[in-house]
């Protein structure tokens, strides 16, 4: 998996309370552009190449640090005088071993922080009359990298479209994700545990209080995140702390909704536990104050992995399928989809998928090949299936507005080690998506430029109206039947791909959200949370 990652990280490397008062002031010293926020103005940048002003690094929380280590989000008091907003703040601290270095070099600077709780504003230097929809982009990394700052996902180029686009940072790995009794003990709501969750909604009130001084309406946001950042955008959905911050989202490849299916094996508090104790023991840590003590660096180098914990009682009241499957979630219009060739990135890994039986043993093998020579496909359809869980629970709940998409679109990138084509990797679509083909030094065809137009066009339409469609543009149809659109040179509505293997998928997660951790991952289940913490080598996993 990790050569996976390092050819993924080739292309990427390639890529160079006072809300009631906020609003826009005149252009600052020199013609910057300024914002006033209560007693507080922050200055930004123009870019006149693209007619957007641009807002850096701008704090939407408290630093998470010391005493406030593994506690929510705290509120930041504004203060009289100018903030400026000309860079990006460091990212989050976040494991720095040479796989995670390799897998995500495009980080500004390479600075990091465990004070990391910043967001980027970009907003078209032409104020229109009426406020514009906003887009708030939640990154990915399976919650244990990445940033707000990537250059792929800057936001000049839809702002440019007539959008506020917002990035954000949020904790990570265990200083996001670590649940203890002990820090349950310490939180108001008696749970610990989702930090990063938290994170993103303290951003998203954020917005909700402030995004009107940048011309965006916050009455019309829209959450768009990939991998790990569309599971958090499932999350958020699911959640219902999060209600009322937005009113369309949008998944890239990744969501919750079978937590016992390969990605993370935790499901329960007790579990969840156990699982943070053996992570604390690593540093023989006796205590809370022991353990803040410890640098954050040094924290995130040790994790093995960290992820949501659902049914916490707090933030998820439930596992998120089954707040959806009940209808329960917050009904908003929704888009999400998958890659052809997810496995490119991810890796061809059949972990995924337990059979049970030898019938189920063959059958999987006849779909994704011998366990010691897949072929890949478990991990693309298992991708795929989550994505159309999502969408097929949210139009089945009464929200019309759900909208599923399966990209072919294979960028003009390196070949993997043997030869073959990346194809329609993990991603692979989102230079399309957010216009910056220009940031990405690839031989990119006019073809390309052209559907990369129309795909932002679609994401813009949604964002608008939650609906994709627009004058121009190819036919998209809402989910019904199993109709997807296909993300190619000439998007065109196809039925469900590789809808057999969608089938095995759904006998075999459906049982496996009955049986629960034991039927699902014996193996690394409740009773082998020390072999969670030090098995396999942190830089295999997903």
């Amino acid at each position: 998996m990790l050569q996976n990652w390092k050819r993924f990280a080739t292309l990427i490397a390639i890529a160079a309370s006072a809300a009631s008062v906020a609003t826009l002031v005149a252009a600052g010293t020199g013609g910057d552009p300024t914002v006033r926020i209560g007693p507080e103005i922050i200055r930004g940048r123009h870019d006149a190449v693209v007619g957007v002003d641009r807002f850096l690094g701008i704090p939407y929380a408290a630093p998470p640090v010391g005493a406030l280590r593994w506690r929510e989000p705290q509120p930041l008091a504004l203060k009289a005088g100018t903030f400026d907003a000309g860079d990006y703040s460091p990212s989050c601290t976040q494991v720095m071993s040479p796989a995670f270095k390799t897998i995500f070099p495009h980080i500004p600077h390479e600075r990091y922080s465990e004070d990391c709780l910043y967001l980027n504003v970009w907003t078209p230097a032409a104020k229109p009359p009426k406020r514009m929809p906003v887009i708030v982009w939640i990154h990915g990394g399976g919650f244990m990298a990445g940033t707000g700052s990537s250059p792929m996902n800057q936001g000049a180029d839809l702002a440019h479209k007539g959008v506020v686009v917002v990035t954000l940072n949020y904790r990570l790995g265990p200083l996001g994700f670590l649940v203890l009794p002990q820090l349950a003990a310490e939180s108001p709501h008696h749970v610990s545990g989702n930090y990063g969750i938290l994170d993103q909604i303290a951003a998203l009130k954020w917005v909700r209080a402030h995004i009107g001084a940048f011309g965006g309406d916050p009455d019309d946001v829209t959450i768009i995140g990939w991998s790990a950042g569309s599971a958090s955008v499932n999350a958020l959905q699911a959640t219902p702390l999060a209600r009322g911050l937005f009113q369309r989202a949008i998944g890239h490849s990744g969501a919750d909704m079978n937590p016992g299916a390969g990605i993370w094996p935790v499901r329960t508090v007790a579990q969840a536990n156990r699982y943070g104790r053996e992570y604390m023991k690593l540093f023989g840590a006796k205590s809370l104050a022991g353990l803040r003590a410890i640098p954050a660096q040094k924290l995130a180098d040790a994790a093995p992995k960290f992820w949501i914990l659902e049914n916490d009682g707090y933030v998820f009241p439930g596992e998120i399928h089954d707040i959806f499957a009940s209808g329960r979630q917050t009904k908003v219009p929704v888009m999400a989809g998958a890659a052809a060739n997810e496995s490119s990135v991810l890796g061809p890994d059949q972990g995924w998928i337990h059979p049970r039986t030898p019938a189920e043993a063959a059958e999987a093998a006849r779909l994704y090949g011998p366990p010691d020579h897949p072929n890949g496909h478990a991990t693309d359809d298992a991708v795929l299936w989550q994505a159309r869980e999502w969408v097929r629970l949210n139009a089945k709940s009464g929200v019309k507005n759900s909208y599923l998409w399966f990209t072919t679109l294979a960028p003009p990138a390196p070949p993997k080690p043997d030869g073959t084509p990346m194809g329609a990797y993990h991603g692979s679509e989102l230079a399309f998506v957010f216009g910056t083909q220009h940031l990405i030094n690839l031989p990119w065809t006019p073809a390309e430029h052209k559907v990369s137009d129309t795909l932002s066009d679609y994401w813009i339409n949604f964002a608008r109206t939650g609906n994709p469609n627009g004058p121009g543009l190819p036919k998209w149809p809402a989910y019904s039947g199993d109709q997807v659109m296909e993300l190619s040179l000439t998007p065109h509505a196809i039925p469900l791909p590789r809808a057999e293997s969608i089938r095995f998928l759904n006998a075999q997660f459906s049982r496996q959200r009955a049986k629960g951790i034991k039927a699902a991952v014996h193996a690394s289940g409740e009773n082998s949370s020390s072999e969670q913490i030090h098995g396999n080598d942190p830089n295999d996993r997903q």
